[in-house]
């Protein structure tokens, strides 16, 4: 008869074996999570409801994703207040306005929305944030790992994100002020991976197909290098010039639009001739998000990000228009 310790061997062996699979399965450290959440976001197939809050404004949404080869596909509903309904698809984006029978549709470049907020490259973060792991909760009944995105100065907000520990699909997102107070949270409550059971259910549940329905188009389109009529003489740390846009609108509008990163917040810069425009100066602020107006060489400068008005004050007064 074999000793009754005789299976120890084994058993420790099988632990040894268990323990390295999930050392290889689970990132090693905070920019390992952040570059896995953001794989995440873009192949995997999800519904579910999530809240926003800023300050006063609380808003609850349902989403649909889903994957088709590379292309995404998505439905987005906004369920408190005035209906709302945004579908996404590749390269173009249509929000849908019952009450008002309008479609607002923009082709071009357009921006991330929640859970796929996080980017790519976690390289650029470093320069402007220290990533950090922090502790692990339940969120949306899914067991969670939090990363914190510190700033290294006073141009940015900082961030914490929740991430679920088998996917890495991002379940909650704080911005954090320089007072260390939260000013805007994204977060699911409800949450199903796994494909779509209806493709129907990808399209918008309203008819606007009959005729006092109205669509404005707006159109961004990259401009060519060494278009552009000016120039930004302050560089802000950390934040780089990804993208030189010209926006047409279906009502005649048309405005250069600059967009600066630092790979996770975002600024952009209208510019447009001042004649065409509301001249009025100064600042604003929308929830999180700021907004600074400054008229220079005939044109209104309109920057808008959800960064310090610091941020904005330095680009914008840096702005020199070149002449034409």
């Amino acid at each position: 008869m074999k000793p009754f310790w005789w299976p120890l061997p084994l058993a420790a062996a099988s632990l040894f074996v268990a323990f390295n699979a999930i050392a290889e399965s689970t990132p090693p450290d905070a920019a390992g999570w952040l570059t896995r959440a953001f794989a995440a976001a873009q192949k995997l197939d999800y519904s579910g409801v999530f809240s926003y809050q800023s300050g006063a404004r609380e808003e609850t949404s349902s989403v649909l994703h889903a994957m088709d080869g590379d292309s995404a596909r998505e439905r987005l509903e906004v369920l408190d207040g005035s209906p709302r309904e945004i579908l996404r698809s590749p390269g173009e984006v249509r929000c849908v306005l019952p009450l008002s029978h309008t479609i607002i549709i923009e082709r071009g470049r357009v921006r991330k929305s929640f859970p796929a907020l996080l980017p790519e490259s976690v390289t650029m973060l470093q320069e402007s944030y220290t990533l950090r792991l922090a502790e692990r909760a339940r969120i949306a009944g899914m067991d969670s790992q939090s990363v914190e995105l510190v700033p290294r100065d006073p141009y940015r907000y900082g961030r914490k994100v929740w991430l679920d520990s088998k996917s890495g699909l991002l379940l909650k997102a704080k911005l954090i002020d320089e007072r260390g107070e939260t000013i805007e949270t994204f977060a699911f409550k409800q949450l199903r991976l796994g494909q779509v059971s209806d493709p129907e259910q990808l399209k918008s549940r309203y008819d606007a197909t009959s005729p006092d329905w109205k669509i404005q188009s707006v159109e961004a389109v990259d401009m060519e290098s060494g278009a552009a009529t000016w120039s930004f003489r302050n560089a802000v740390p950390g934040f780089r010039q990804v993208a030189v846009m010209r926006r047409q609108a279906g009502g005649g509008g048309n405005a250069a639009h600059v967009v600066f990163s630092d790979g996770m917040a975002a600024v952009s810069v209208f510019i447009e001739p001042s004649g065409s425009v509301d001249t009025a100066g100064g600042t604003k602020r929308v929830g999180a998000t700021q907004v600074y107006r400054r008229v220079t060489g005939g044109d209104m400068v309109t920057l808008v990000g959800d960064v310090p008005l610091l941020t904005l004050q330095r680009l914008g007064d840096g702005l020199e228009v070149k002449k034409r």
